[in-house]
């Protein structure tokens, strides 16, 4: 699992540890990726959609049922057995790691798993972000995500830090992408 805030390099890591377990193991690897899932949904024509389109500008995060409808609904759809699972950016709400816990239970998983929470400074984020050519990356939007980010972070962290089930590993997400992937393999191995 992933975690940290928009800009940090989790769809990047998520990626490259796919493609490392995916050479290295015989099982695929699934990647749970709630961005884009939920940016997909953002562009329905629906009143739903419309509702979240309008918190999402605002750099808001959308309330607990639907962050855990999108995640479930993905991997509902279209995790395959006998696949390792990456969740990119997900849970991000104080409610969802307690249903995450439900799906290893009832996947049968019963191994450690590891939440790599890749931590950098504000500024690092505001810059990656200001870089990405997407619509809701100007700076009010920017300063809402690290304020939400925050708030909802502590209580999911201390969750993963205090539960016998994860093995919560922070890393300094200034390193180089590489740096930070062998990190994570050396930890994995």
């Amino acid at each position: 699992m992933f975690q940290g805030i928009s800009g940090c390099g989790k769809g990047t890591q998520a990626a490259l540890l796919q493609e490392f377990l995916d050479s290295s193991t015989s099982y695929s690897t699934f990647v749970m990726e709630a961005g884009h899932g939920f940016r997909s949904f953002l562009s329905h024509d629906s009143y739903m959609a419309e509702v979240a389109s309008e918190v999402t500008e605002n750099g808001g995060f959308q309330p607990t049922f639907m962050s855990v409808w999108n995640w479930t609904n993905i991997l509902i759809n279209e995790m395959k057995k006998d696949q390792h699972i990456i969740f990119d950016g997900s849970p991000r709400q104080v409610a969802e790691p307690s249903i995450v816990d439900d799906l290893w239970e009832y996947l049968g998983h019963h191994e450690t798993v590891y939440v790599f929470y890749i931590k950098i400074l504000d500024d690092t984020a505001r810059d990656r972000l200001r870089s990405r050519a997407r619509h809701d990356n100007d700076p009010q939007i920017i300063e809402n995500r690290l304020k939400n980010f925050k708030e909802a972070s502590k209580s999911i962290l201390a969750y993963y830090t205090q539960h016998v089930r994860y093995t919560f590993v922070e890393i300094d997400g200034e390193q180089t992408i590489e740096e930070i992937h062998e990190e994570i393999k050396r930890i994995i191995a």
